[in-house]
């Protein structure tokens, strides 16, 4: 009994060691903190001492890098070409240095004061946008869990920029200009050698014949693109611009003072560590027990929740408090995962680049930020209430209509014809086992779609009975199974494929 749990333990511990991606967690986790250095609270600025440049910078940046996302965007083969190459790895950092250098000497009154000032706008805008695709990259081919990936590189990043808020100015400053380089050592060295997810590497052998650019099924039609699943991507670029807008909005919907950096960088530690922390365990604990749709939904939900929570709140105290910008950095985060987990999803699906999906959709969430706050600052801050009604209305406008909990749902669904020798594979491992312990008709569909994850309330829906129906059904099929879990129902299944 001892060593069949024994077993179970090292059998668990190697699924958890091959669905977590240590070089994304790390690399992407020492990006994100630069990131947050540069353009969250102005870390870099006030501890270089001029954090009155910071709102023109970073309007100015993030048009640069709205623009660079696009042009990377349809250069997508070139860049994809450009990562394994050490040479451009070197310049990107080198610009990434000089940039945040640059920006951090930009307080002087002389025209050194404005070559810094602009050099820093221009290097960080095109760097950043350079790392976004670079990471986006590999989180869309070659990390097979997205979501739980994305928690444990924003936890990981935290604690170091609590770190560097405490440490003196000058070295702030210079730790923070040498993050995107570290970053990108730690692409070069793991992560450019980490194998390409299956699904990713059999799109690549099937879509590049050697005398076309597409495939072609025998009606001759493209097939290397699912059209239905195509759709989904301007409504989900839709969807980030408006998130975009709301979460700068959020940003004026009260008054108060800032708190200092390392007040700041406190609670921005509790505000990631917490949820994340919370949304990882959860992901991992509830495997065998809900679908990953479940999981990705229940997640989604909360950050909806927490941003409007924090709106509601900026209303009732009537002050930017700490409270309320811990709720509104839960929010932001958890939204950013959902996006950016929904952006790896849609690029396996419709095997689209990463690049370009990655590109495109950063570039239409980071376009609703600049959008958002050009209307705040046309209006100004003296219209709390008008800001806090703004915002509240776009985001239930993307919660129930462009983005709702059903449209996600088809968004993060495998598709049916991907993958189909698979599909079948397993169809036929379903059939045989329904057919050994003798289910019946309709248990033997529940029992297909549960095996692929679809939840109850899915499953209802796609069958058109109630969810009682469902639940009675999953209860014979344990029952005549003789299993009490979701995993072991899943093992039963892969067991029949042996």
């Amino acid at each position: 009994m001892f060593s069949l749990q024994f077993r179970g333990e090292l059998f668990v511990a190697s699924k958890f060691k091959e669905n977590m991606s240590w070089p994304f967690i790390v690399g992407f986790g020492l990006n994100f903190t630069w990131t947050s250095s540069v353009f969250f609270h102005s870390l870099l600025f006030s501890a270089a001492g001029h954090s009155f440049t910071y709102s023109n910078f970073y309007i100015a940046s993030m048009a640069i890098l709205i623009v660079t996302l696009a042009l990377l965007g349809v250069c997508s083969r070139l860049v994809l070409k450009s990562f394994p190459k050490p040479a451009v790895l070197v310049c990107v950092g080198a610009v990434l240095f000089t940039g945040t250098m640059a920006a951090a000497n930009a307080s002087y009154d002389d025209l050194r004061g404005i070559v810094c000032f602009w050099a820093g706008i221009l290097f960080t805008g095109l760097g950043s946008a350079y790392m976004l695709a670079l990471w986006g990259w590999f989180l869309g081919a070659k990390v097979h869990q997205s979501a739980s990936n994305m928690c444990a590189a924003y936890a990981f990043s935290a604690p170091i920029y609590f770190l560097m808020a405490l440490l003196p100015a000058s070295i702030t400053v210079a730790l923070v200009s040498l993050l995107p380089a570290l970053s990108l050592w730690v692409f070069w060295q793991f992560g450019k050698t980490t194998p390409d997810l299956p699904e990713v590497a059999a799109a690549k052998t099937k879509s590049a014949p050697k005398d076309a650019t597409s495939i072609k099924d025998e009606q001759g039609t493209d097939a290397s693109h699912d059209p239905a699943r195509l759709d989904f991507i301007p409504r989900l670029s839709l969807a980030a611009v408006l998130m975009g807008i709301v979460l700068s909005l959020m940003n004026y919907t009260s008054v108060g003072s800032n708190p200092s950096n390392s007040q700041y960088a406190f609670w921005f530690l509790i505000a990631t560590e917490l949820p994340l922390i919370s949304f990882f365990l959860y992901f991992q604990a509830y495997k065998g027990k809900s679908s990953f749709q479940d999981r990705f939904l229940m997640v989604y939900r909360i950050a909806v929740l927490a941003i409007m929570g924090s709106v509601l709140l900026s209303i009732a105290i009537e002050e930017r408090t700490l409270v309320f910008q811990i709720i509104a950095l839960s929010g932001y985060l958890c939204l950013k995962m959902v996006f950016w987990s929904l952006f790896a999803i849609l690029a396996r699906n419709t095997q689209m680049s990463p690049v370009m999906v990655f590109c495109f959709g950063e570039g239409s969430l980071t376009a609703g930020l600049f959008i958002g706050n050009q209307v705040s600052n046309f209006l100004g801050v003296m219209y709390g209430g008008a800001f806090a009604a703004l915002t509240l209305g776009i985001l239930l406008l993307t919660y129930m209509f462009v983005l709702s909990e059903r449209r996600l749902l088809a968004m993060i669904e495998e598709p049916e014809g991907e993958n189909e020798p698979t599909h079948q594979r397993f169809r036929d491992r379903c059939d045989a086992i329904a057919a050994e312990y003798k289910l019946s008709r309709r248990e033997t569909e529940v029992f297909y779609l549960f095996a692929r994850g679809r939840s109850s309330s899915r499953i209802a829906d796609d069958l058109y009975v109630s969810s009682g129906t469902v639940s009675t059904h999953l209860r014979n099929i344990y029952r005549k199974l003789d299993v009490h879990s979701r995993q072991e129902l899943l093992d039963l299944v892969e067991g029949a494929g042996e």
